[in-house]
């Protein structure tokens, strides 16, 4: 069909303005976004219209672009195909190839069209193809533009989408039916809103819809709930599928109609609003440039408001500092003589006890008659030592303790910390003598009242003279301590005033690059009114502009085809076990063999056992354990499997329900459902994972939290994830109905179950349900385990992936043909690689779902090829892969049809595992059992023969080994094996550090790439707190899933030394009693220890550090700085990941040491249980007499049974 196109351009802006708005851009150095202008402008001059075609992968945009033109000109595969930007024009007949290192290359039709479409795949050497067709399909000045899918695993892919955005005036966004619901569908449109670009949604491959399991009209309900929760609004909505043409939901005609009239009648170019994203783009631009300059200029200058003040404040304090110590010592000295001046040194008592000391003094003094000189001399002691006594207690009193005093405040004053100055001053004294009071008496005056004054007042100035001279010692010492205080303090306080001043210098270089940028800012809308047009700028336009010359293109006939099928048959392989009775033969070699001894009192204890292992294989139990990503069709592959349409399958991603589809039994008839509902523990440890980001409170109960939750709308908060708000909002709406019931099962009929597992305000409190069916799978002993999805809310907080992968018996792992192995599955299958060699038999199946959807048999290897390629990288190598349809395969069954080979071929080798692998085990334990009949009936025969001497030496012997095999087994196996065992788990945990530090690179590009941090200043470190909890949460539940692998690794360990160990004793029983055998062992249910979850509680300001490296986002991701802070963020984590692997150690070592040495405890009471038992047995059998003869008959019987299982081993 021919499309012409009508001319409607309502662009504004003038070849001028984007001539001003190209020189600003370049002079500013944004050459990305002045290229983009250079092609706006190209596009103005060529008034073409442009249609994109975007989506995710395998969406179906190429083939849908191919279906509208009628032309199959792109490549369209079900593995990522379209790499590059492709233009989709008509009229000149020629395809061009834009290569990134070499000059482009044209080719004329006719070309090998196969090569361009290989080209199209081709992102690391091309940059772009164009291909313009001689034939008419896209009218004259209009463009189709398709794009990388935009989740595909290499977010280069997205890049090169958005690169393309400023050309395009509308977007049709394809999606798959299955992911609609898709978060990266979904922020992709958000960001094409926020642009301004009008759009439409195409939901593509409509057919596989299943109106059974889901109305056509809930669906379209969900669709138009979620855009609404997204706040999107596209032009329109269709639903397409270009494989059931005929479908009754199928518009595709509508989106030709649409595509039409849009070509004809609407036509308007988004030049403008095309602009108006670029200035924004380059104003972000400029502010990351702006951001770089001030974080250089105030890396160590942090402006704050108050820093005049705070400035002035130092200038005082250093003027303080400097005349500190004089203030001090004038503070001193005035407070030393005003203190001495007022002292009152002379009160009455004390001239009397002066003028008694004088007269004792006088030469004329004399006392007594008898023995006069001893009794003056006598006196004179008396009232000097009076005098001085009382003179020392004032002098106390009235200065020292007042001067000690008005120093210690003086010091407290001046804020001197020093303490010896403290204790200086505490011990200020004078002392006064008996030589100080005599060298003031005067020699022959008489004594009177005008002499004690004088001589009182002499007495007074010298004391305090003397207080005045230690007073003065005292100061300088505390001058010396000033001088030097200040010295120091006047340093730090020029120091800090010029780092001020640097930071005042700094804040004034930062106002300049404020009103710099500003300026630039305003210098483009200038543009937009009066455009700066420089003839240099127009000729450089008019260079970048002008024709190319391209280089001719040879036909290529060398490149070929990279991917194609090795051979014309898919990858579907049998694994059929070789050498090996089937169970059946081995039930029925059982059932023979007791048949031969029914009536006879021989091995009664074998016996015994062979009933039991016969009932364990005719009554068989199955755990299979289904996994995969939202919307990979378990839930559709397990109703596939059963034969019926039991378990809901819904486009919408549910919440994380384990359903198991379990046989009936007595107690559940067919069709009874058991929910368990989630306790209060679980759903708020649930919870707290979701909102830890939002500073919840600390508390232990649920309905606290749930209050908290609704009362601050975290439900609706924009940088709480959508699918964690939507799980709130089903949470909040059903927990009033819940509440009471937490923790508690309840029985419900058939017909309620689907509600349980689809509305998600029930299943979000729900733990699993068990549904009771009796069918086909489950008539064969099987429990159908349909898991959350691998990328399920609550996937990661629980142990349920870790015990089924632990204890199922088979792992089907589910992937999308159209998505096979895509980000979703990547975290799950890396931990099926890392426990896959620790199993005793590869258990794990892989289905490529929806291979219905393959074109034909090339097509279909070339998808198996890549899922087996990408579970390699996985480290799952020879995976048991097989294509299946789950919808194809259930109609058959349910309406009796013979099955399509590919279903068939998974069901037969699957069943044969079942039936074969899984079972030898016990088949290996059975035929031990019969051999060991065949072994002892040999013996017997011996003993039959023997006579009566020969029978009771053969008993006395029997006790003698008896004692020695009971001290045998009594003999502890020693460190040896716990030494094995500690060696063992440190050699494997040696190797989780150093993985998860070569892994590191990637983690890091998950949290830190342009979609997380797109701000600056503050906001960008919020930012890198946020994105730095998440890269911890995700390392510390890697190492968590290290902690389990290793430990299945090191039970699978412990099973080896296990029957090393057994074997070792057998070898001591053989010395003793060569016809001994043990019974073979029983499987052993090691207790994997329960780990925390690593990085959990550190503390975000060690990273500080790491932080501080960023100054924006142009640095941070085109200069590299990324890197930096990679690698700091490393080193300083690096520390906790080993500090975690050295806690698990310790852990681990401890808890299996104390398992296997219980388990040889156990181990070693068996063994004399089964020595007593062969000792008693044995003794019995020669005290009775049995018919040798006889014994031969049975003896032939059992080896010819033996025979028979030989003979029927299957190939």
């Amino acid at each position: 069909m021919m499309l012409r196109a009508t001319e409607q351009n309502k662009t504004v802006l003038t070849f001028h303005n984007l001539t001003g708005i190209y020189h600003v851009l370049n002079d500013h150095g944004d050459l990305i976004n002045a290229e983009k202008v250079v092609d706006l402008y190209q596009k103005m001059q060529n008034n073409e219209y442009v249609v994109s075609f975007a989506g995710h992968f395998s969406a179906g945009k190429s083939s849908m672009i191919n279906a509208l033109v009628g032309s199959e000109i792109l490549p369209k595969s079900p593995i990522p195909t379209s790499a590059n930007i492709v233009k989709l024009t008509s009229g000149e007949g020629v395809a061009r190839v834009f290569f990134h290192h070499e000059e482009p290359t044209e080719y004329e039709e006719p070309y090998d069209l196969d090569m361009i479409k290989e080209y199209c795949k081709d992102k690391d050497t091309i940059k772009k193809i164009e291909i313009s067709t001689a034939n008419s399909i896209i009218p004259s000045s209009c463009a189709i533009i398709d794009t990388p899918g935009i989740d595909a695993a290499d977010d280069t892919d997205r890049l090169i989408t958005e690169s393309s955005l400023h050309l395009i005036d509308i977007l049709f966004y394809v999606m798959d039916y299955n992911h609609v619901q898709s978060e990266v569908n979904l922020q992709f449109l958000q960001t094409i809103q926020a642009m301004h670009i009008p759009f439409y949604v195409i939901i593509n491959q409509v057919d596989k819809h299943n109106e059974k399991e889901l109305s056509f009209q809930s669906f379209e309900e969900s669709v138009k709930q979620t855009f609404e929760q997204w706040d999107l609004s596209p032009r329109a909505t269709y639903f397409t599928s270009l494989v059931q043409t005929d479908s009754p939901y199928n518009q595709f005609e509508d989106v030709k109609k649409e595509l039409y009239s849009l070509f004809h009648d609407e036509r308007t170019l988004r030049i403008d609003a095309a602009v108006k994203n670029l200035i924004v783009s380059h104003k972000e631009y400029l502010q990351e440039k702006e951001n770089e300059e001030i974080a250089n200029l105030l890396a160590d200058n942090t402006f704050d408001e108050n820093l005049f003040i705070q400035m002035e404040s130092l200038r005082d304090s250093v003027n303080q500092i400097k005349i500190r110590p004089k203030a001090f010592s004038n503070a001193f000295l005035h407070d030393m003589d005003q203190t001495l001046k007022n002292a009152y040194l002379m009160p009455a008592i004390v001239r009397d006890y002066a003028e008694s000391f004088l007269e004792s003094q006088q030469k004329d003094f004399k006392i007594g008659f008898l023995n006069a000189k001893r009794k003056t001399d006598e006196e004179k002691d008396r009232r000097t030592g009076i005098f001085l006594k009382n003179l020392e207690e004032t002098m106390r009193a009235n200065i020292e303790w007042k001067l000690r005093e008005k120093f210690s405040e003086l010091l407290k004053a001046y804020s001197i910390p020093e303490q010896s100055l403290y204790n200086l001053t505490q011990q200020l004294t004078v002392s006064l003598t008996e030589d100080d009071l005599l060298s003031l008496v005067k020699t022959g005056a008489k004594v009177n009242g005008d002499y004690v004054l004088n001589y009182t007042n002499e007495l007074g100035q010298f004391i305090k003279n003397k207080y005045r001279q230690a007073s003065k010692e005292l100061l300088s010492s505390i001058m010396d301590f000033l001088k030097k205080d200040s010295e120091l303090a006047l340093q730090r306080y020029e120091a800090e005033l010029q780092q001020y001043n640097n930071v005042l210098l700094a804040h004034k270089q930062y106002n300049n690059v404020k009103e710099k940028f500003k300026e630039k800012a305003l210098y483009l809308d200038e543009q937009l009114e009066h455009p700066t047009v420089l003839d240099e700028t127009v000729e450089l336009i008019k260079i970048k502009l002008a024709p190319r010359t391209f280089k001719k293109g040879v036909e290529i006939l060398e490149k070929q085809e990279e991917i194609k099928s090795k051979d014309g048959k898919n990858n579907i392989q049998g694994h059929l076990v070789a050498n090996a009775p089937n169970v059946q033969q081995v039930i029925h070699a059982i059932d023979k063999t007791i048949q031969t001894f029914t009536g006879t009192d021989i091995f009664t204890s074998v016996l015994n056992e062979l009933s039991a292992k016969k009932e364990k294989l005719e009554h068989r139990q199955y755990t299979i354990a289904l996994f995969g990503a939202f919307s990979a069709g378990k839930s559709s592959f397990a109703n596939a499997l059963i034969g019926e349409g039991i378990l809901p399958s819904s486009p919408n991603p549910t919440t994380a329900v384990i359903n198991r589809i379990a046989p009936v039994s007595e107690e559940f008839s067919h069709g009874t459902v058991s929910i368990h509902l989630k306790n209060e523990e679980t759903l708020l440890q649930d919870l707290l994972g979701m909102v830890k980001h939002f500073s919840p409170p600390n508390t232990n109960n649920l309905t606290e939290l749930v209050n908290w939750i609704s009362e601050n709308k975290l439900q609706h908060h924009p940088e709480l994830n959508h699918l964690y708000q939507s799980y709130l909002k089903a949470l909040l709406k059903g927990y009033s109905e819940h509440q009471a019931v937490l923790g508690k099962n309840k029985t419900i009929q058939l017909q309620e179950f689907a509600s349980y597992v689809t509305d998600e305000s029930k299943a979000c409190f729900v733990e699993s349900i068990d549904l009771y069916y009796d069918c086909s799978i489950t008539r064969k002993g099987i429990t159908l385990v349909d898991t959350p999805g691998a990328d399920s809310i609550n996937a990661r907080h629980t142990n349920v992936a870790f015990d089924y992968i632990k204890n199922a018996d088979a792992i089907l792992y589910v992937t999308y043909y159209n998505h096979a192995i895509t980000k979703a599955d990547k975290d799950f299958v890396t931990q099926l690689g890392r426990v896959k060699d620790a199993f005793q038999m590869d258990k794990m199946f892989f289905l490529v779902n929806a291979a219905d959807l393959a074109q034909d048999e090339p097509e279909l290897n070339l998808v198996l090829n890549y899922v087996k390629d990408q579970l390699l990288k996985f480290g799952i190598r020879n995976p048991r892969l097989y294509p299946v349809s789950s919808k194809i395969s259930l109609e058959e069954k349910l309406t009796n049809q013979p099955l399509n080979r590919q279903i068939a071929t998974f069901e037969n080798d699957f069943y044969a595992f079942l039936e074969n692998e899984l079972s030898q085990i016990a088949v290996s334990a059975a035929i031990f059992d019969l051999e060991r009949v065949g072994q002892q009936l040999s013996h017997m025969i011996k003993k039959a023969n023997l006579d009566e001497m020969e029978k009771a030496s053969y008993k006395i012997s029997l006790q003698e080994k008896k004692k020695d095999l009971l001290l045998a087994a009594e003999t502890d196996p020693g460190n040896l094996y716990l030494e094995r065992i500690r060696q063992k788990i440190q050699k494997q945990l040696h190797y989780v550090g150093e993985r998860i530090g070569i892994r590191f690179h990637d983690i890091f590009k998950d949290y830190f790439n342009p979609t997380t941090v797109t701000e600056s200043g503050r906001k960008a470190m919020r930012q890198l707190e946020k994105n730095m909890l998440d890269l911890l949460d995700y390392t510390g539940f890697e190492l968590l899933q290290e902690a389990r692998a290793v430990s299945l690794r090191v039970e699978s360990y412990l099973n080896e030394q296990f029957m090393e160990c057994r074997e070792s004793y057998q070898y001591q029983f053989n010395q003793i009693e060569k016809e001994f055998r043990l019974s073979i062992s029983k499987e052993i249910d090691w207790v994997t220890p329960e780990y925390h979850q690593a990085l959990q509680k550190i503390d975000l300001s060690i990273f500080q550090s790491a932080f501080s490296l960023f100054k924006g986002t142009k640095a941070f991701f085109e200069k590299n700085e990324k890197e930096k802070m990679k690698d700091s963020l490393y080193e300083l984590l690096a520390p906790f990941i080993e500090e975690y692997v050295r806690d698990v150690q310790v852990y681990m070592v401890n808890d299996y040491g104390k398992q296997w040495s219980s388990l040889v405890e156990r181990m070693k009471a068996e063994f004399m249980k089964e020595i007593n038992d062969y000792i008693a047995s044995n003794t019995a059998f020669v005290d009775n007499t049995i018919d040798s003869e006889l014994l031969t008959a049975k003896h032939l019987k059992v080896n010819e049974i033996l025979a028979s299982l030989n003979k029927n081993k299957v190939v």
